[in-house]
């Protein structure tokens, strides 16, 4: 469904209507209203997350009309939501008007819900021949809509390449998503960024727009964008988790939380949430506190082994950091069976091994995890970290230094690294030699890393003068 629905549903007309059904039913009198006004009822109520209303109002609606199109369609797509796809077919199977476009695109969503994506294709296509050009502009948005709600991103951009009007917002609001969906982000967030400019109190522009802008690491403007989308909707858990995650991003840890835990607050559930949330607790040594949402996460995903593995693996980090190593390697082969990344897992066992002071078992965990994995630059920064919490710089620094190939300007990570163990080596020159280059080149990396060792509002490109102040200070005294 397209984001301007809510305008629809802000009509005066539609508010009427939703009005004079709830005291009906609120005096328990029939609905006296056509099965598409109902199912906009039912619309209205699904997208305001009030599921239980929106799925009676629909049983209403197929109690009155059990042949009519959308109740059919509505209870259809809910059906697919909850993967019953028997039960979708059964009330596909009810629809009696079969050449209304509403009846093609759901029986185009079932192939689409079973991959057949060529069938479906092949009965859209034929539809769409079937019209008239006055008729096709929203046959084309609808089916574009329809790809990209199963991420189908390049079906949904090729549909939309045929629609002519270029300054239609609709038009504009699926091509967005088109972009967002095929990694277009800055092209993305333009349109975004218009759309919110002529609708500033649409707060569905502003969370897409924050969402683009923390997709390519903006995360002051994400911040900005979904600071927009809370003041219009507090409730809304949605802008307060883009928020917490773009905190995250700057390494602010301590405010993430606060942001995570309110999103939470209004979420029915959300296990990424919880992961992430717990993310920010162990970089702020809450540990304890931290396995208690990650238990909270594997009881709420039922094991499932998509989150499972990534679970195991934050539980076995707090339970390494508490001392109890033991049962961190139990999580850790845990975590393996349900999937999680080998390399990763590598990285945590060598750093259990570290703790213990087995540094060359560790370092052959190290090894084997660069020589698996598939994001060199990625497992190198993990092994680095690891390296400085248990206070082996010398050795990370050998590594970075054969790794890292600083002259590129296009090395922008492990910089702060580099300066953080010359710095803790007493290098002094080297230690203002990588400052400078990671002020230039990654200030948040920067931040996270050393921003302890400076004051707390001291913009970054600030670093390197202050340093080289103190520094040669120390000296002439």
């Amino acid at each position: 469904m397209l984001l301007t629905d809510d305008k629809f549903f802000n009509d005066p007309e539609f508010r009427e209507m939703l009005k004079a059904y709830e005291e009906a039913a609120s005096k328990g009198m029939p609905p006296f209203f056509d099965a598409d006004d109902l199912i906009d009822i039912a619309d209205y109520y699904r997208l305001t997350d009030q599921m239980d209303k929106a799925m009676e109002v629909a049983q209403n609606a197929i109690d009155l009309f059990p042949n009519a199109t959308l109740p059919n369609v509505f209870m259809a797509r809910n059906a697919l939501q909850n993967d019953n796809l028997k039960e979708a077919e059964y009330y596909v199977s009810m629809i009696e008007a079969e050449d209304d476009p509403d009846y093609i695109y759901i029986k185009a969503e079932l192939l689409i819900y079973q991959y057949k994506l060529e069938e479906a294709e092949k009965l859209l296509e034929a539809k769409f021949h079937e019209l008239t050009n006055d008729d096709n502009g929203w046959f084309i948005k609808d089916v574009a809509n329809l790809y990209l709600d199963y991420g189908e991103y390049e079906r949904g951009y090729t549909w939309m390449m045929r629609y002519c009007d270029v300054k239609d917002d609709d038009y504009k609001e699926l091509l967005g998503r088109a972009l967002y969906g095929t990694w277009k982000l800055e092209e993305c967030e333009s349109i975004f960024t218009e759309l919110a400019d002529k609708y500033p109190f649409d707060k569905k522009y502003w969370k897409v727009l924050a969402e683009a802008q923390l997709s390519q690491n903006k995360f002051d403007e994400a911040i900005n964008s979904s600071e927009y989308a809370i003041a219009i909707d507090p409730d809304d858990p949605v802008p307060h988790g883009i928020k917490a995650s773009a905190l995250m991003g700057k390494g602010n840890w301590e405010e993430a939380v606060k942001f995570f835990k309110t999103a939470l607050s209004h979420a029915q559930y959300d296990c990424s949430g919880y992961i992430q949330l717990a993310t920010c607790l162990i970089n702020t040594n809450e540990f304890k506190e931290a396995l208690e949402w990650l238990e909270k996460a594997l009881k709420e995903s039922g094991n499932a082994r998509e989150y499972a593995g990534a679970i195991y693996h934050q539980m076995a980090l707090c339970q390494g950091a508490l001392g109890n190593n033991e049962e961190a390697k139990k999580l850790l082969d845990k975590a393996e069976e349900k999937g999680e990344n080998k390399t990763d897992l590598y990285v945590a066992r060598a750093h259990i091994l570290q703790t213990e002071k087995q540094y060359e078992a560790a370092d052959r965990y190290f090894n084997k995890a660069l020589e698996l994995s598939t994001d060199q630059m990625h497992t190198l920064i993990r092994i680095a970290i690891s390296l400085t919490d248990c206070q082996r710089y010398k050795e990370c620094l050998q590594l970075l230094k054969e790794k890292l190939p600083v002259i590129d300007e296009n090395c922008t990570e492990g910089l702060s690294l580099l300066a953080l163990c010359s710095l803790r080596l007493n290098q002094a020159e080297d230690f203002l030699y990588y400052l400078r280059l990671a002020a230039e080149r990654n200030p948040i990396e920067l931040r996270m890393i050393l921003g302890a060792y400076f004051p707390e509002n001291m913009a970054t490109k600030d670093y390197y003068d202050f340093a080289y102040k103190q520094i040669h200070k120390s000296k002439q005294q």
